[in-house]
């Protein structure tokens, strides 16, 4: 039997057993009992939904991926479920050797700083934001121009407004926030504050409904 590897003990991760003839690859999420005594380890840092967690967790899922590839349903595995539900769950009874001590200070990396690699981080928050952007925050910044200002703005360029919107969001001090999951918020309202009429008629194709 290989040597567990040296994790120490967090209240973000928990210890389980497996439900009764279960294996590795029989596994779905919540399969499983707590047990202090148990091998399987499910690291809290790695798993989430599309209602809990954030891109910390999901980005560091990847990182483990992307490092650990080689040992998925041999000594570790995912634990997929409903809502976009991901996790992983390790054997720490069957780690191999030469990755235990990789294992440990990747697990043991997260207890200190919840953050496996700022720059993977990074890119999925700004994939995230462009995809709200995209998805709803175009279209709302859009009409509440409109509402306030009373302009019609249909003949705008997108770029234009995107470029409007990201100099009010400086100007404001605005950021986008990754409440749950991917999903991002803005403050539209507080965005919007900065902006002046003349900033909305500024753009190419803005046209007064007065």
């Amino acid at each position: 039997m290989a040597k567990r590897p040296a994790i120490e003990s967090s209240h973000q991760d928990t210890l389980v057993s497996l439900m009764r003839g279960d294996t590795l690859e029989d596994v779905r999420y919540g399969r499983w009992h707590d047990d202090k005594d148990g091998h399987y380890l499910l690291p809290g840092y790695l798993s989430g939904s599309d209602y809990s967690g954030t891109l910390v967790e999901k980005s560091n899922y990847n990182k483990w991926h992307e490092l650990f590839s080689d040992g998925q349903n041999e000594w570790w595995t995912d634990t997929p479920g409903g809502h976009g539900t991901f996790g992983i769950l390790i054997d720490l009874d069957v780690v191999p050797d030469d990755v235990s001590e990789e294992v440990a200070d990747f697990i043991n990396g997260l207890h200190d700083y919840a953050l496996a690699d700022e720059d993977l981080h990074s890119n999925m928050e700004m994939e995230a934001q462009n995809e709200a952007w995209d998805n709803w925050a175009k279209s709302d910044f859009k009409s509440a121009l409109e509402k306030k200002f009373d302009v019609d703005l249909d003949d705008v360029d997108g770029e234009k407004l995107f470029e409007l919107f990201r100099e009010a969001m400086d100007a404001s001090n605005t950021y986008w926030e990754n409440e749950q999951g991917d999903q991002m918020y803005v403050d539209l309202d507080r965005v919007i504050k900065k902006i002046s009429k003349d900033d909305v008629l500024a753009m190419e194709g803005a046209k007064a409904t007065e």
